[in-house]
């Protein structure tokens, strides 16, 4: 009874311009290459393909959204209590001699 929901989301990893396909492919589990041909393809016959994929850009969210900013945030965080811990072992290197 308990079903995972599947939510579309534009792919942070696996992209080339915006995750559209990245998205849409793991959503599917289809390759993504197969998204990208399919806008070419349709881009190329009738220039809806450009259209779709813009409109997909704007409706589709990004994966992670305010936690994979928020992840970055903790990182920037974590480097300057290191950085700070490093330059203070430094400078009493630097007093001993």
């Amino acid at each position: 009874m308990s079903e995972k929901i599947k939510k579309l989301y534009r792919s942070r990893k696996n992209r080339i311009l915006f995750g559209v396909c990245g998205g849409l492919g793991s959503y599917f589990k289809i390759d993504p290459n197969i998204f990208r041909i399919l806008f070419i393809i349709l881009t190329l016959m009738s220039g809806i393909g450009v259209i779709l994929y813009v409109v997909l850009v704007l409706f589709i969210p990004t994966e992670g959204g305010k936690r994979i900013e928020e992840d970055k945030f903790a990182e920037v965080d974590e480097f300057k209590k290191r950085a700070g811990e490093k330059i203070q072992d430094i400078a009493k290197k630097v007093k001993k001699k």
